[in-house]
C-alpha cells in the first residue's frame, strides 16, 4: 500500500513540475478568403476550436491583410463571420492590421474607419484576455494568456510602425517585464529571411519604421521578448530567422504567406508547438480545408526556445550592400577578423567562422565609394544582420561653411557668367550625415549623387538661370543654398595649354584630394601626368585627369602635366594644404 502511495506522489509531482505542451495558429494573410473563398476562412477557424484540446491551443495570431479591398463590406462580413468562430469559443485572438485593411489601401494615411469597425475596441473590451490599446483606436493592442504559470502578451503592431507607437511598445515592455511577449505585424521578415529595411517596401519609406529599425529602436533591448510573425509579402511563402538579443535571449522571426498559391492559400496555416520541457517550439504548416500537410524543412522545423544547450563555436555577419536609392553593389570588399568575402550580385554578402570575442568589425571597401566600418555583437551559431548603405567617393573642390547643416557651392561663384555645360561642383556640411545630394536649374532636378559632395556638368540655354544645390540629410532633412547665374554664349575655341579645376590654387583640402585637370590642342593629347612635390605619380592616356590621392597633413605643390602629339608639353600646378 505504501509503495502505491510513493508512486501516486511520485506521478503527482512528475504532472506539478513538467511543463505542458501548448500551441499557438498563426493565420497568414486572410485578404483573398475574405474576398473569394470565404468557406477555406470559416474552415480555418473551425479546425482551431475542434482541435483546441488537442494541441492546447492558447492564441490566434492574425499576420494582416484581413481584407483585399477595405471599401467591400462584405468582405468585413466574411471576415467577421469567420472570427466568430473563435469567440464563441472562447479562444483569444489578436489580428494585426495589414495594407490592404487601411481605408482605400492606403497605409501611409493612416486611415482605419473601417478596420475599425469590425475589429475595432468596442469587438475586444468585452473579451477577459484583452488588456489595452494605443490611443483610441485599436490598430496597435495587446491581449494576453497564461500557460504553465508564465504570462504571455501579444502585441498587435501596426503595419511599419509609427515612432510614437514604438515607444508606446518599448514601454510596455519594460512595465510587463514578467510576461513573454510574442508579436504579430503585417510586414517585418523579408522574403530571403532578412528583417525587411528602407528598400523592402516602398509604400512607407517615410511614414513608418521599417523592421530592422523597430529591431534596433526597440525589440533587441528586451530580454522578454521571443517570437516576431508577419506576412505581407510573398516570395516562396516562407522564411525564417533567429538573432540573439542583446540580453542574451533569442528572437525568433517568421515570415509567412501563401496569398500567391490556388484559392488565395488554401488554407494553409502555421502551428507553433512550444514544448518547454524539451527546449523547442515545433512549427508545422496546415491545410483543413486540404487536410494536408507540407512537410518539407522550410515548412515543418524545429526551433530553439532559449539558447541553452548551443554547442556552436563561431558566428557570422550578414547583410546586403546598396547606395540609398536601393541599388544593389555588387564586388563590394567586407573584411571581418582575417576575413574577406565579396557581395554578389544581389549586394548580399556573408563572413563566417568568426569568433565571438573579438569579431564584431566589419568594413566595407568599394571602388568608386567611401569606405566604411559598422560594429556589431557575432553571437556563437547565429548571424548578425549588418547592411550598408554606400557613398559615391565625390569631393567638394573648396572649403566648405562650417555652419552645421549648410551647402557650399563651389563653382561656380554667384552672379558669374559661364559657358554651357556649366561645371557644378558643391559640399554639404552636417553632423549627422548626408544621403543624397541634388542640384536643381530653375526649381527643375538636374542631378543627384548619393555622396556629401556633388560634381556635374549640366547643359543650360542661354540666359539668366537660377542654381540650387540641395543635400538630404540622414535624418531625413533639408539644407540648401540657391545662386544666380547667366549662361553665355557658346565658348571660344579651346586654346592650347591644359587647366586644372581641382584643387583651386591656395585652397586647404581634406583627404583624399580631387585631381581634375583637361588638355587642349591643336594636336591630339597623348597623356597627362600628376606629380605631387616634383614625383610623378601617375599617368593617364587621352586629354582629362580625375581622380584622388591621400596626401600627409601640411603643404603639397600638385603639378599636371599633359604632352600632345606633337611632343608639346602643358603644366598647371596648385600649391595647396592638406588638413
Amino acid at each position: 500500500m505504501l509503495l502505491v502511495i510513493l508512486l501516486l506522489f511520485a506521478v503527482t509531482l512528475t504532472a506539478q513540475t513538467t511543463p505542458q505542451d501548448f500551441s499557438i495558429v498563426l493565420l497568414p494573410d486572410t485578404q483573398f478568403y475574405s474576398e473569394l473563398h470565404p468557406l477555406i476562412f470559416e474552415q480555418q477557424t473551425k479546425w482551431i476550436v475542434d482541435n483546441r484540446a488537442k494541441w492546447n491551443i492558447q492564441a490566434v495570431l492574425g499576420e494582416g491583410d484581413i481584407v483585399n479591398t477595405p471599401s467591400k463590406a462584405y468582405e468585413w462580413v466574411n471576415a467577421d463571420t469567420a472570427i466568430k468562430t473563435l469567440d464563441a469559443a472562447g479562444i483569444p485572438y489578436a489580428l494585426a492590421i495589414g495594407n490592404h485593411d487601411y481605408d482605400n489601401v492606403a497605409p501611409s494615411s493612416r486611415g482605419t474607419v473601417a478596420y475599425n469597425q469590425t475589429f475595432g475596441v468596442s469587438r475586444y473590451l468585452s473579451k477577459p484576455w484583452y488588456i489595452g490599446h494605443f490611443g483610441t483606436t485599436n490598430e496597435n493592442f495587446y491581449i494576453e494568456f497564461t500557460v504553465n504559470g508564465q504570462r504571455y502578451i501579444v502585441l498587435a503592431l501596426e503595419y511599419y510602425p509609427r515612432t510614437a507607437v514604438l515607444d508606446w511598445a518599448d514601454d510596455l515592455m519594460t512595465a510587463n517585464s514578467e510576461a513573454i511577449f510574442l508579436i504579430t505585424t503585417h510586414s517585418f521578415e523579408y522574403t530571403d529571411g532578412a528583417r525587411q529595411d528602407v528598400c523592402d517596401t516602398q509604400d512607407m519609406r517615410n511614414s513608418g519604421n521599417n523592421a530592422e529599425s523597430v529591431w534596433q529602436a526597440v525589440l533587441k533591448k528586451h530580454v522578454n521578448v521571443q517570437l516576431v510573425v508577419s506576412g505581407h509579402l510573398i516570395g516562396n511563402n516562407t522564411a525564417h530567422r533567429t538573432d540573439v538579443a542583446l540580453n542574451g535571449n533569442l528572437v525568433h522571426q517568421i515570415f509567412t504567406n501563401f496569398q500567391n498559391i490556388t484559392n488565395g492559400g488554401n488554407g494553409f496555416l502555421r502551428i507553433l508547438k512550444f514544448r518547454p520541457a524539451i527546449n523547442k517550439i515545433e512549427v508545422y504548416t496546415y491545410s483543413p480545408s486540404l487536410n494536408q500537410s507540407l512537410t518539407t524543412a522550410a515548412h515543418q522545423f524545429t526551433l530553439p526556445i532559449t539558447n541553452i544547450g548551443n554547442t556552436a563555436i563561431t558566428g557570422a555577419l550578414e547583410g546586403k550592400v546598396r547606395l540609398p536609392n536601393c541599388t544593389n553593389i555588387a564586388g563590394a570588399q567586407l573584411t571581418a577578423g582575417s576575413t574577406t568575402v565579396t557581395s554578389d550580385s544581389n549586394g548580399h554578402y556573408k563572413i563566417t567562422s568568426l569568433n565571438p570575442e573579438d569579431s564584431e568589425l566589419v568594413s566595407e571597401t568599394a571602388t568608386g565609394y567611401l569606405p566604411q566600418s559598422k560594429s556589431n555583437p557575432v553571437y556563437a551559431g547565429f548571424s548578425t544582420q549588418t547592411n550598408f548603405y554606400l557613398s559615391a567617393a565625390i569631393h567638394a573642390s573648396c572649403t566648405l561653411s562650417t555652419v552645421d547643416p549648410s551647402v557650399t557651392i563651389c563653382t561656380p561663384t554667384a552672379n558669374a557668367t559661364v559657358a554651357s555645360p556649366v561645371h557644378i561642383n558643391a559640399g554639404s556640411t552636417t553632423s549627422v550625415g548626408t544621403n543624397q545630394m541634388q542640384v536643381y536649374i530653375d526649381g527643375i532636378n538636374k542631378g543627384n549623387a548619393f555622396a556629401s559632395a556633388i560634381d556635374t556638368n549640366v547643359a543650360m540655354t542661354t540666359g539668366a538661370h537660377r542654381l540650387t544645390v540641395q543635400a538630404i540629410l540622414n535624418n531625413g532633412a533639408l539644407t540648401k543654398s540657391t545662386i544666380n547665374i547667366n549662361v553665355g554664349t557658346s565658348p571660344p575655341p579651346p586654346t592650347n595649354g591644359i587647366t586644372m579645376t581641382s584643387p583651386v590654387n591656395g585652397s586647404t583640402v581634406a583627404n583624399p584630394v580631387a585631381v581634375k585637370a583637361t588638355a587642349t590642342s591643336t594636336a591630339a593629347i597623348s597623356f597627362i601626368e600628376l606629380w605631387i612635390d616634383g614625383v610623378k605619380k601617375s599617368q593617364v592616356n587621352g586629354a582629362s585627369l580625375n581622380t584622388t590621392v591621400t596626401l600627409t597633413a601640411g603643404s603639397h605643390r600638385i603639378t599636371t602635366q599633359a604632352r600632345d602629339a606633337n611632343g608639346v608639353y602643358y603644366k598647371a600646378t596648385a600649391g595647396i594644404t592638406v588638413k
